[in-house]
């Protein structure tokens, strides 16, 4: 669907025309068919609507049989053009995704105090299934309304059970329409979702609204327009918003500094690099939901706490390898270290993490595996003793140390960088990495990161480096 990020008002384009005129057709030959439908039941003089200035034609049934099939016909010719349309350009962000359901729990006790709200793509998890529960009910009345209009227009006799079963499924599913449509207008009223409005209308919402309650939506937008705002970060660039010239870095390390020049200041930041793959693409080992919360969220707040640590710190300007190891022994950089080490430890985590990995690799790397450990059984013993044996939190590494592989763990945010040992692969062993998957069991997550995730091309790249 059409998106993107402007560079003025501090505003991102959530819908383009097409998805705008999608809506509104649908929103209002929708009322029609519900005033309509109601005045059918019939209620128009009953309810005294025949008194209201040119509502004389609420109780001829003729003419609201008529509006009701007109608006109809207009809601599902918009229907089948949203699927076509949409199918072709292959927009599955509002499909259902495996735990919408809790994730939609989630949210909405957010609402009332009691706990976070998960991050999330451009489409909430509960839009997703509200999608698809409306969706059903639309299959549902174009069924039923089919057979009704066929009975009303070419054959009044039609077999009664037909008729009436026919009839109790179109009624039945109208009611549940309208009380979705109630719904999902009393959604958008919650404080939360409030800033949807002004999307309703205009195809924007705000940036802090965007950034706040959809960060992975905004971290793959940035990705792919290569788009910055003020406050913004990206890879690879130098931006000064006195003008517009960007200039192209090149390759730079992980987490290597921006120079991003905030009203003529010199603020310099370390980022987070984009996930290589979608959040649900781990899926059964890692949920996405899992991957939300520590990409989102711990990962974030790294990155967040290294940049308030950083200034004035003189480090500005290098990469973040260096960092690491200029203040890895200095007691007074703790804080630093610590944030610093666990945004450069995330980032190469993630990368070591692949979907359909896992298993026992091949080539120079079981080689020197088998050369290391004596066999590829015996290693995957070691390194699964080791991460289970790292004692609270802190990182499960497989390293070159003089001339061979080893394994080696670290506590909390150490790292082997900032020692100057190269690192071919970690798996993370803080409770966040697999909690919410699965709680204590800490051997269960090994196991299927060994088995179905580890990256050993990835492993292999660092080794020939």
């Amino acid at each position: 669907m059409t998106d993107g990020i402007p560079r003025k008002q501090d505003l991102v384009r959530r819908h383009g025309l097409i998805e705008m005129v999608e809506h509104w057709a649908v929103a209002l030959s929708g009322i029609m068919l519900i005033v309509t439908g109601l005045l059918e039941l019939p209620v128009g003089r009953r309810y005294y609507i025949t008194e209201i200035p040119g509502f004389s034609w609420a109780d001829d049934f003729f003419v609201t049989l008529s509006l009701h099939y007109a608006a109809a016909i207009v809601f599902v010719a918009v229907a089948f053009f949203h699927l076509f349309y949409h199918g072709l350009r292959g927009d599955g962000g509002l499909i259902p995704r495996r735990g919408d359901l809790k994730a939609s729990i989630a949210v909405i006790k957010s609402f009332f105090g009691k706990g976070e709200e998960p991050p999330f793509g451009k489409y909430l998890p509960e839009q997703r299934l509200a999608y698809m529960g409306m969706a059903a009910l639309i299959v549902l009345l174009v069924l039923s309304g089919l057979v009704k209009t066929y009975m009303n227009l070419l054959n009044p006799q039609l077999s009664r059970p037909i008729a009436l079963t026919a009839t109790w499924i179109h009624n039945g599913a109208f009611f549940l329409f309208v009380l979705a449509f109630v719904a999902h207008i009393a959604a958008l009223l919650i404080k939360p979702n409030r800033p949807l409005l002004r999307g309703m209308f205009t195809g924007y919402v705000g940036l802090d609204y965007a950034r706040k309650r959809h960060p992975l939506w905004m971290d793959e937008r940035m990705k792919k327009d290569r788009k910055i705002l003020p406050g913004d970060r990206i890879e690879g660039t130098i931006h000064s918003t006195g003008s517009s010239s960007v200039e192209k870095r090149g390759e730079q390390p992980t987490g290597r500094m921006t120079d991003q020049h905030e009203g003529g200041t010199g603020a310099m930041i370390l980022e987070r690099e984009y996930l290589p793959y979608a959040s649900g693409a781990l899926e059964p080992t890692i949920s996405g939901r899992t991957v939300d919360f520590h990409y989102g969220k711990h990962h974030a707040q790294y990155e967040a706490n290294a940049n308030k640590l950083i200034a004035g710190s003189g480090l500005e300007e290098e990469p973040l390898e260096i960092i690491l190891k200029t203040i890895v022994d200095d007691p007074s950089k703790r804080a630093l270290f610590n944030n610093a080490a666990q945004l450069w430890n995330h980032t190469f985590y993630w990368k070591c993490l692949t979907p359909g990995g896992g298993g026992r690799p091949g080539g120079k790397m079981l080689e020197l595996i088998t050369a290391s450990f004596g066999g590829f059984d015996r290693f995957r013993e070691a390194f699964h003793a080791a991460a289970m044996g790292r004692f609270g939190s802190g990182w499960a590494w497989l390293v070159m140390l003089e001339g061979k592989l080893d394994i080696m763990t670290t506590a909390d945010a150490d790292t082997p960088v900032a020692r100057g040992i190269k690192a071919l692969l970690t798996v993370d062993v803080w409770e966040h990495a697999y909690y919410l998957d699965y709680q204590n069991r800490r051997a269960d997550y090994l196991t299927g990161v060994m088995d179905n995730l580890v990256n050993w091309d990835f492993a292999l790249e660092q080794l020939e480096k």
